[in-house]
């Protein structure tokens, strides 16, 4: 989509539903839309080489147990700082899942994900930011909880394969949210404590944000 109709139709939506706010008598309202809303790039690129909302796990300093399994495409967008929300998508291509799956096979901790992974299934992590405004308003949608509204200044996961954590930036709360899909948790979540830290502290030193919030370690025990 070209950069200007993309714009115009965030600033569509945003007056969309600052006016359905006005007619119901809602007392908040939705920021100004930003000036050059980012683009999500179409293709992945590795995720070693990823500069914008996903550069952050090339940096990141990750312990050597368990890389194997730890995404190699990333989807991502440009970085842009006036944005309320930013999203990167990781993904563990076919080739390396199935290089994982082959040196960990005698792993008897990986039982229940060699039982339920088919050769279709789709192995992705979501790393997703909120500031200002939307940062009290996320809603997480998880099978085993239902709807899981998480509080500013808290740190927690749901039941499953969601965790989310928090910060202050600017004076305005952010939250920020990790997904892994679910054959991929089953595999993936006991090593995920270092990363969804690693991309909470990336994101915290750009945006100058204080009081991080993020979950305990052993939430990223395995479900």
């Amino acid at each position: 989509m070209p950069q200007g109709d993309r714009d115009t139709l965030v600033r569509i939506a945003v007056d969309t539903a600052n006016n359905l706010a006005e007619r119901l008598g809602c007392r908040e309202r939705l920021p100004d839309s930003p000036e050059h809303v980012p683009g999500v790039r179409l293709e992945p690129v590795a995720a070693g080489r990823a500069d914008g909302t996903c550069a952050w796990l090339a940096r990141a300093d990750l312990p050597g147990a368990g890389r194997d399994w730890l995404p190699d495409q990333a989807y991502e967008s440009r970085i842009a700082g006036e944005v309320w929300n930013e999203e990167c998508l990781l993904r563990l291509g076919p080739e390396a899942a199935r290089k994982a799956v082959s040196r960990h096979r005698d792993d008897p901790d990986l039982e229940s994900f060699y039982d339920s992974v088919g050769v279709d299934d789709v192995l992705w992590a979501r790393t997703e930011s909120f500031f200002g405004e939307p940062a009290r308003h996320v809603v997480l949608d998880n099978a085993a909880d239902g709807i899981v509204r998480p509080e500013p200044g808290t740190a927690g996961h749901t039941r499953g394969h969601i965790w989310w954590a928090t910060s202050v930036c600017d004076g305005e709360p952010a939250m920020h949210t990790l997904t892994l899909s679910r054959p991929y948790t089953l595999a993936a979540q006991r090593h995920y404590g270092a990363v969804f830290r690693a991309y909470v502290d990336s994101v915290a030193e750009r945006r100058g944000c204080e009081q991080v919030r993020v979950p305990a370690p052993e939430t990223f025990t395995r479900p």
